[in-house]
């Protein structure tokens, strides 16, 4: 017994144990830091645990969602299409812009010069009915040079601002058989003697014929005489036949209707002095051109391209019908149009 106790208390099976603690010194408490990572398991495994750090420090630090079926490249440019997007659209603009713009500066020129010329052949076309009417009122003469001032005034200036070049002053007029002096602003009269062959004066063995001529903005000369001679009308620059058209002719009629009304003592055109109306008063303006007109006071035979006359006593219904009143000097005028009904007006 004694020898085992011996044996076990020699030096040799003696093992180094560390010194316990000294109970009264505590052990401080190292609190880790946050990101650090959690203590090791109980079943702490030192090979396993360096291949999961080795493979975390491999894994992508945005790592997509499972169900994302097209990962991002970390980095990728991405393009401005919008940028781009905003150019293009710019550049249409532009273009559209420039397509309508440009022609119009180009074109509202010509149109203005072709209106004004317009008016410069209805001058000219009313400057020789006036001479009709001095005509009526001095036993057929034609204003000569020594009456061209009265003619002025008592035909064509009653009124001030009365017969002006388009947008300026009086016209000028001038007595000239050769017709040369004639430009956009001066009418050359001719005197008594001579009628249009063209554009041009021509002298004829005819005291009771005279001719007046204009130089348009857009070219060439306007003539017109006494006998409804002269330039070629210019019905085309009243544009295409259409509805339009037609209403813009019955207000041309009525226009000539208060021309013979002012030459006639306020009287409108009867049965019997409807031809005459019609030839001194439509026929020789080529705003009539492709026009006809019939004296019909039931308006039923009026067309697309003729125009019912009614005579005195008659104005239009709501219905475009021509219908009876008490007045002899009311008188109605109707068209047929494209689109269907009638066009109807009177001088009421």
């Amino acid at each position: 017994m004694d020898e085992t106790q011996n044996q076990q208390n020699t030096p040799e099976h003696n093992l180094y144990s560390p010194p316990d603690p000294t109970p009264d010194t505590p052990t401080p408490e190292v609190t880790p830091p946050e990101d650090s990572p959690p203590p090791p398991p109980a079943n702490y495994n030192s090979a396993e645990v360096n291949a999961q750090i080795l493979a975390n420090s491999f894994t992508p630090s945005n790592p997509t969602s499972p169900t994302d079926p097209t990962p991002q490249t970390p980095n990728q440019p991405k393009k401005n299409t919008g940028f781009i997007v905003a150019i293009i659209v710019g550049i249409v603009i532009i273009a559209f812009a420039a397509f309508f713009i440009i022609p119009a500066f180009v074109l509202l020129p010509n149109a203005q010069r072709t209106q004004r010329d317009i008016q410069r052949r209805d001058d000219i076309n009313h400057f020789i009915r006036m001479i009709d009417s001095f005509q009526l009122n001095n036993r057929g003469s034609i204003p000569a040079e020594e009456d061209l001032d009265g003619f002025l005034r008592n035909y064509l200036r009653i009124h001030q601002n009365e017969f002006t070049v388009p947008g300026g002053d009086p016209y000028i007029v001038t007595i000239d058989p050769t017709g040369q002096s004639a430009a956009t602003d001066t009418i050359a009269y001719s005197g008594p003697g001579h009628q249009c062959d063209g554009d041009n004066f021509t002298p004829i063995d005819n005291q009771q014929s005279a001719a007046a001529r204009i130089r348009l903005e857009r070219g060439g000369y306007y003539c017109r005489d006494t006998h409804g001679q002269g330039t070629e009308r210019q019905a085309t620059d009243l544009g295409p036949m259409n509805d339009t058209r037609r209403r813009n002719t019955i207000a041309f009629v009525f226009s000539q209707v208060n021309s013979f009304q002012t030459n006639n003592r306020a009287a409108v055109p009867t049965d019997e002095t409807f031809p005459n109306f019609v030839a001194e008063y439509l026929d020789v303006d080529y705003r009539f051109d492709g026009f006809n007109i019939i004296f019909d006071p039931t308006g039923r035979q009026a067309t697309i391209n003729t125009v019912a006359y009614s005579g005195p006593g008659f104005r239009c219904d709501q219905n475009g019908n021509f219908t009876t009143v008490n007045h002899q000097r009311t008188v109605a005028a109707r068209i047929r149009l494209d689109t269907g009904g009638y066009y109807c007006q009177d001088n009421q």
